[in-house]
């Protein structure tokens, strides 16, 4: 990432031997040229077919690009910040599954169809 003309941050991408990213560092880079880990982002998936793999040229590296479903998320924060905001923080997520093997069901919530 840039910012006038100058690196402001990048992220550094970790894969599993399937594709999908397991960890993403995301890392500020200040005036002084050194870089400062601001926040990691880990990630746990099923074995299933994920949906938006479709969407895969979108450039992103993560959900759009992952072979599977994330199952779960833990986001850290290296830095400071206030009390009442957690520092290490998980979302997991449920799915339920056609025949095809690709969720129709997320969290009870989301409903996936096909056509």
């Amino acid at each position: 990432m840039y910012y006038n003309a100058r690196i402001s941050g990048y992220i550094n991408y970790y894969y599993d031997d399937k594709g999908n990213v397991i960890k993403t560092d995301k890392y500020l880079v200040p005036a002084d040229g050194s870089a400062e880990l601001t926040t990691t982002t880990e990630y746990e998936f099923d074995d299933m077919k994920n949906p938006f793999q479709a969407f895969s040229k979108l450039l992103t590296p993560g959900v759009n690009t992952n072979a599977n479903n994330i199952t779960k998320e833990t986001y850290t924060i290296h830095f400071e910040v206030d009390a009442f905001i957690e520092k290490v923080q998980v979302t997991e997520n449920s799915y339920q599954y056609n025949r095809r093997g690709y969720p129709v069901r997320v969290n009870g919530e989301t409903e996936y169809i096909y056509n």
